[in-house]
């Protein structure tokens, strides 16, 4: 696909399992957020953030915007972050996946049929909205779905036309099959460092 693409990057959550902010979280001596913009970057023409997350732990090359419904989950970040973004392709990102790779990205971007509002991975029986490319398509029903009082990122997935990428096809794509897996706990992040280092040897 040869049209410019935006990234947004949600950087909003409370990070409450955690115990402190997972987006300045340091991993080779970069903050997860960090190393999400840069992934990102490499395949898009804007990246913007959406959240507050400390400064030092963004780049200088990403603009970073308030979440206009804070507090409502990662669906007000993705619409605050599509309100923002002039390209008609969003890949929308969490900031806590520490083994994000653009080889993934790169098959979400160029499995795109042209017609879906959404190109998403399935884990199981879960699609990850979080780790997806968006249509602008998408943008009026899943506000629809937001205004109606929906906030759940997987029911506002059934608002929409999703090509769905199967787990057998993104692995082969992927180093690791942990390659969307958040850091939500302390001893989450620590089993992914493990594996970063395995797959760097």
């Amino acid at each position: 696909m040869s049209e410019r693409i935006g990234a947004v990057i949600l950087a909003g959550g409370r990070s409450s399992r955690m115990g402190e902010d997972k987006a300045a979280l340091l991993l080779d001596g970069q903050t997860l957020l960090q190393r999400t913009i840069l992934t990102v970057s490499q395949l898009t023409t804007s990246v913007t953030v959406v959240g507050s997350p400390p400064p030092e732990s963004a780049t200088a090359n990403c603009r970073i915007i308030p979440d206009n419904y804070p507090g409502e989950g990662p669906l007000g970040g993705i619409l605050t972050g599509f309100s923002c973004s002039g390209e008609r392709m969003r890949l929308v990102l969490a900031c806590d996946m520490p083994l994000l790779s653009c080889e993934l990205l790169e098959l979400l971007i160029s499995s795109f049929d042209g017609v879906s509002d959404a190109v998403v991975p399935q884990r199981g029986d879960y699609l990850e909205g979080l780790c997806a490319l968006y249509s602008k398509s998408a943008v009026n029903k899943l506000q629809g779905f937001f205004d109606s009082g929906g906030r759940s990122i997987h029911r506002g997935l059934k608002q929409l036309n999703v090509q769905v990428i199967s787990e057998e096809v993104w692995r082969d794509a992927a180093d690791t099959p942990d390659v969307m897996s958040s850091a939500n706990t302390p001893n989450e992040f620590e089993r992914l460092k493990q594996i970063f280092v395995k797959t760097r040897l």
